[in-house]
């Protein structure tokens, strides 16, 4: 797995959780301590991110760091967009 593809993971993952747990970009910042821009940027796989923010992020959405960074199937993109 790439870099870029963790990014990715990152990404997608952060964005379904906190749309599932029905949280906005602000919200999810204020919760996190992780400002908004930096969600932001985090959220659209660009540049790299230290371990703590991933801590913080984890911690916010109630997960596990490894929940934040895995590949996820078809079907579980699926049934998250089922779900927005």
């Amino acid at each position: 797995m790439s870099e870029q593809d963790v990014r990715e993971n990152l990404a997608t993952n952060i964005r379904l959780l906190r749309k599932a747990q029905k949280l906005s970009q602000e919200e999810l910042s204020e919760m996190s301590g992780v400002c908004r821009t930096s969600l932001i940027y985090v959220e659209r796989a660009k540049g790299d991110i230290c371990l703590s923010t991933l801590v913080r992020l984890a911690s916010a959405l109630k997960v596990e760091v490894a929940e934040l960074v895995r590949p996820r199937s078809m079907s579980e993109h699926l049934a998250a967009a089922r779900n927005r």
